[in-house]
């Protein structure tokens, strides 16, 4: 049964509008923010954890709702669980990346948990009319890789070292761009972007916000830096992808990387922004790919089919050289031609 926003919020008390009357979820003590837009477009992100860390959720409650502001930065959407992704965007109503929320009268941020505080009354979801723009899977296209410079750290690997792990430019053999550039037989072809402040498809931002603050905090903190830095109004506008490779232990309980479906940005956990399997499995959910999972005698696995990259990724710099399973490869449309549709009367 689908649940619409208003009674989804209304169950869960989350009702902005009583906030400084104590009634609302939020501390009464946190300073909530004006939302200064009247709208923000939704993405389904998805989340990539060390499964040896116990404090890592399960794997089935590892994907969010975030809502994206025209100048990029993103705000959570508490009311909207794992089980309300599921049925509504995944298989339901909506699309990630192709849907708005309506925020409503009397929308509000909070900036100690990065969430949205919306009010019952007018807050909805709506298809997003189009904008001309959607994720091509063939062609050229541009990644920008950032290095940060957190106050209390940054990013274990130079500029140098981030460009010849994505791009090859030092000779890398086995890359993010390689692996794509070869999957597809030369249908995708990831470059690294140029311009002003960008070396080798790099650049490097410094933030205010530690590593203590968590990952939603500096993502925006980035994000901000980067469109001042460039003085552009989204960094959508710098490249078509956006890699932020953060210090080590930004990302809360194990978390690897993150990507948002159907988006521009992916998020990555210092060393892990290096490594080929866990690049190409986030870009490619920006691609619209969902996980390759198993359903056997052991269980449902959400990343068990290891024949290709939307499995389970691996810190390895050269290995393994996945590409895609045959489902994933349909649906990206690189071999159409040698691609059949059989119906299930077999003809």
């Amino acid at each position: 049964m689908k649940i619409s926003v208003a009674a989804l919020i209304l169950a869960l008390g989350l009702i902005p509008g009583e906030a400084e009357a104590g009634h609302n979820h939020h501390d009464s003590n946190h300073h909530l923010q004006a939302v200064g837009e009247e709208k923000c477009t939704v993405f389904v992100e998805d989340r990539l954890y060390d499964d040896s860390d116990e404090t890592a959720p399960p794997k089935d409650k590892r994907r969010r709702l975030s809502c994206f502001m025209s100048d990029g930065r993103s705000y959570t959407i508490p009311f909207a669980d794992a089980d309300y992704i599921k049925e509504n965007f995944t298989s339901g109503l909506y699309d990630s990346g192709k849907t708005e929320l309506i925020l409503g009268p009397g929308a509000m941020i909070d900036p100690s948990t990065n969430e949205l505080v919306v009010s019952s009354a007018g807050a909805e979801f709506r298809p997003k009319e189009s904008s001309g723009r959607r994720k091509l899977t063939s062609g050229t296209k541009t990644i920008l890789v950032v290095r940060v410079v957190a106050s209390n750290g940054q990013t274990t690997a130079s500029q140098a070292q981030l460009s010849d792990s994505v791009f090859g430019t030092s000779g890398d053999t086995i890359t993010l761009s390689e692996r794509y550039k070869s999957c597809s037989h030369g249908k995708l072809t990831f470059n690294a972007a140029t311009g002003s402040n960008i070396s080798a498809g790099t650049t490097q931002v410094t933030v205010s916000s530690s590593t203590s603050d968590g990952d939603d905090t500096m993502v925006n903190d980035v994000t901000e830096a980067l469109n001042t830095l460039f003085g552009v109004s989204s960094p959508d506008q710098i490249a078509d992808h956006v890699m932020y490779c953060f210090p080590k232990n930004t990302i809360a309980d194990g978390g690897i990387a993150y990507a948002s479906f159907g988006g521009w940005i992916s998020v990555y956990d210092d060393d892990w922004c290096t490594y080929p399997s866990v690049g190409v499995h986030e870009i490619g959910h920006n691609l619209y790919l969902d996980h390759s999972s198993t359903n056997d005698e052991n269980g449902y696995d959400e990343y068990g089919d290891q024949s290709g990259a939307m499995g389970y990724s691996f810190p390895g710099d050269d290995s393994p050289e996945y590409c895609f399973n045959a489902a994933k490869l349909y649906t990206l449309g690189w071999f159409s031609a040698r691609s059949q549709t059989i119906s299930t009367s077999g003809t």
